[in-house]
């Protein structure tokens, strides 16, 4: 019986070593061979990681870039729509109302582009002002704009302030026009006189006003100025020899009359 039992013993002390051998031992500490492989494992999860921000970083910056392109295209659009305005008063003249609304209408579509873009929530601090900056001035501009009377002869003092407004610039507001300063005075662009006396006058007024020439006294040539404001006019009898003092007297389409200086 105790050999018996000694030979249980040892039989349970031989699978107890067999299993520390074979089983515990391994899994706590691992072959030296398999170590490389946990190794190049984690570096290549931590490169995925890094490509994985990398990219992120990438596509923000990505946004941030076209937000800044789009707001300087529509920028750069609004200013011009803007110039084609001031470009009809150029040289003190009086665009037409049919070219005065089509400018007035495209320059309220490129200001509202501005103000009504989209601003990424993403966005870098310092790109995020500056578009809402430039989205704040053309808001302003675009208030300047709606404002203008619908008359363009009563416009012309009030254009250059819209685009200082845009341009992020101090506006100074014009003083309210007096009746005075509200009458835009006719004028002579071409006055030539020909070796046989016939005349030609040529001139700008208020669009739709009745222009009369007057020499002195006289009328000599009268018709109803069109929606360019220009006139011309070829004198049916030919300016007599001798001093002549000329004036161009317009009358607007609301009965307010004006008269140009003698020539």
């Amino acid at each position: 019986m105790k050999n018996r039992a000694l030979w249980v013993v040892l039989i349970v002390l031989a699978i107890v070593s067999l299993l520390m051998v074979f089983v515990i031992m391994p899994r706590l500490n691992p072959p030296v061979g398999d170590l490389p492989t946990v190794t190049a494992a984690a570096d290549a999860a931590k490169s995925a990681a890094d490509e994985a921000q990398a990219t992120a970083e990438g596509a923000v910056q990505d946004v941030a870039s076209a937000a800044s392109q789009k707001m300087d295209r529509l920028k750069e659009e609004a200013v011009k729509a803007v110039d084609g305005i001031s470009a009809l008063f150029a040289d003190g003249r009086t665009p037409g109302i049919e070219a005065y609304t089509a400018a007035k209408t495209l320059a309220q579509g490129a200001l509202q582009a501005i103000s009504s873009i989209e601003i990424p929530d993403d966005l870098d601090a310092t790109v995020m002002n500056g578009i809402k900056t430039v989205q704040a001035d053309a808001a302003r501009a675009l208030e300047m704009v709606q404002q203008l009377p619908a008359d363009p002869a009563k416009a012309a003092g009030l254009i250059a302030s819209i685009k200082d407004a845009l341009l992020g610039k101090p506006v100074t507001q014009p003083a309210p026009a007096t009746e005075a300063t509200a009458e835009i005075a006719p004028r002579f662009d071409v006055l030539r006189v020909e070796p046989n006396g016939s005349t030609v006058i040529a001139g700008n007024a208020v669009p739709g006003a009745t222009v009369e020439i007057l020499n002195g006294d006289q009328v000599i040539s009268s018709q109803t100025v069109d929606g360019t404001g220009d006139f011309a006019a070829v004198l049916d009898q030919p300016l007599p020899p001798g001093d002549h003092a000329l004036q161009i007297r317009a009358t607007a389409p609301d009965g307010k009359v004006v008269t140009s200086e003698e020539v």
